[in-house]
């Protein structure tokens, strides 16, 4: 299963972003497997960026974290630009402090590239909050 994330407002978009594709838009858009997906939520929640510890509300631990669910199926869930904007700027923390590095060493099937979807992601991210935020499809 694939995972696509598209600017809300694509006229936002301003520079290419690493692993962008093309025929989808290209500038405005993002893509990520299902593994790739998993790996990238983890680090998030152990950077404090997710609302939920486990797979629902009932998990909730942070009323201000992005909700889990928005991450867990390919349905047109909207990331807002506010959600954009924490996940950018917490993951940029999480990244130097090493801490997101360290979450990713865990993964056993983590390829070496999996760094450089870290750092993408997170500019993805600080883009789409200026875009509008996202949609995942």
């Amino acid at each position: 299963m694939s995972y696509f994330f598209q600017f809300v407002d694509p006229t936002a978009a301003i520079a290419q972003t690493p692993r962008a594709h093309p025929w989808l838009g290209g500038d405005d858009c993002y893509e990520m497997n299902g593994a790739e997906l998993r790996m990238m939520v983890e680090v998030m929640r152990e950077a404090g960026i997710l609302r939920e510890q486990g797979m629902g509300p009932r998990w909730t631990i942070d009323e201000a974290g992005v909700p889990q669910e928005k991450f867990r199926s390919n349905s047109n869930g909207h990331v807002t630009p506010d959600e954009c904007q924490r996940i950018a700027s917490m993951l940029r923390a999480a990244i130097d402090s090493g801490s997101a590095g360290d979450t990713l060493s865990f993964f056993d099937d983590a390829p070496p590239q999996s760094r450089a979807w870290l750092e993408s992601w997170t500019e993805f991210n600080a883009r789409a909050a200026q875009a509008g935020g996202y949609r995942v499809t």
